[in-house]
């Protein structure tokens, strides 16, 4: 087993204008990795555990 929790939002910078956005989510992951078949990935924020581990990420978007 590899259960997770995530959860998150978005929040658009300038009012009513969707060219720029910053984006959080929090991860929260109840198992550990080495007793899963989940492989370590620190893109997908994953990292090699033997107990739970949360993540948090955040992400700016800008266009024009």
């Amino acid at each position: 087993d590899f259960r997770t929790l995530t959860g998150g939002l978005s929040l658009f910078v300038l009012p009513g204008r969707p060219s720029a956005r910053m984006s959080v989510d929090y991860q929260y992951s109840f198992d550990a990795q080495a007793t899963s078949i989940v492989p370590a990935e620190f893109n997908a924020g994953v990292f090699p555990s033997t107990g739970p581990q949360s993540t948090l990420r955040v992400q700016f978007v800008a266009s024009y």
